[in-house]
């Protein structure tokens, strides 16, 4: 795993604080409408994980990068939640 510099790193988990709410809303809807009982937090909490596995460069230019209203961060939040949440239904 690559460090991160603290500046860096603060930045990061501010990114996440301010857009976590929407993110578990997303979650929260996705859920629901796949009738599913999954735990929003245990999703969010391996979303979070895929995102500080990610390498520092990347991470920096998805934060970065605007398409639309939304980052590519944002975006690659969202498509981790709704793979986790609709994969779980094909599996079972």
């Amino acid at each position: 795993m690559e460090i991160m510099e603290p500046n860096f790193t603060n930045s990061i988990f501010s990114y996440i604080d301010q857009h976590y709410k929407q993110w578990v809303d997303f979650a929260a809807w996705h859920c629901e409408k796949a009738g599913t009982a999954q735990n929003i937090f245990l999703i969010m909490k391996e979303v979070q994980s895929e995102i500080l596995s990610l390498k520092t460069g990347t991470i920096a230019r998805l934060m970065h990068t605007v398409s639309g209203k939304f980052t590519e961060l944002d975006l690659f939040v969202l498509r981790s939640i709704k793979a986790r949440i609709y994969e779980s239904q094909t599996i079972s």
